[in-house]
């Protein structure tokens, strides 16, 4: 496992400031469909495919209200969305983070506040934030929650519903990435 370095991510004294915080959730809404599209990419470029391949998904807004508005100004653009056999549109995920439906955003805004929440509440406590043993830690609740976040993937891939023990290392390294980018943003100089 990727150790914290200790001259990289160094326990703030004092708490991180609403605005940190807010900035640092933002930026990692972002950042992690980013990380997540790429991989998506590579995986076609992989398997000698175009990297804009779409990947269509059913929207993840169950009330149909959340993404309404968004499907009638793409549909009012001319934008066609095929369905799937239970007559749900289906939404190509494989685009930019600004061109997602909402409820897809909010996915990506849940995770982060997740573990950014995770991060400042743990930090308040007195909790070490940049151990090894912190990380690996958070990395396996940042699992659970996908776990109760995604339960409507389950079919589809059993494989990533185990304890966070039990998986593979490249999906517990994409957890703790989580992790890691939160903590980069919170403690890094810049910041």
């Amino acid at each position: 496992m990727e150790s914290a370095p200790s001259n990289k991510h160094e326990q703030q004294d004092s708490f991180f400031t609403a605005e940190l915080v807010d900035k640092t959730k933002d930026a990692l809404s972002k950042q992690l469909h980013t990380e997540w599209r790429d991989g998506i990419r590579t995986g076609f470029e992989a398997n000698d495919q175009s990297p804009d391949t779409p990947r269509l998904r059913a929207s993840k807004d169950s009330t149909g209200e959340a993404d309404a508005e968004w499907f009638a100004e793409q549909e009012a653009a001319g934008v066609e969305f095929p369905t799937d056999d239970k007559g749900n549109k289906l939404i190509n995920t494989n685009v930019a983070y600004e061109d997602l439906p909402p409820s897809w955003k909010n996915a990506n805004i849940g995770a982060a506040n997740f573990v950014v929440d995770n991060i400042v509440e743990d930090s308040k406590t007195g909790k070490d934030v940049v151990n090894d043993d912190y990380i690996e830690g958070l990395s396996s609740r940042i699992h659970d929650q996908w776990m109760e976040d995604n339960s409507w993937q389950k079919d589809q891939t059993p494989e990533l519903f185990v304890p966070y023990d039990d998986l593979p290392e490249s999906e517990k390294a994409k957890d703790r990435d989580h992790v890691l980018l939160a903590l980069d943003a919170l403690t890094s100089p810049e910041a």
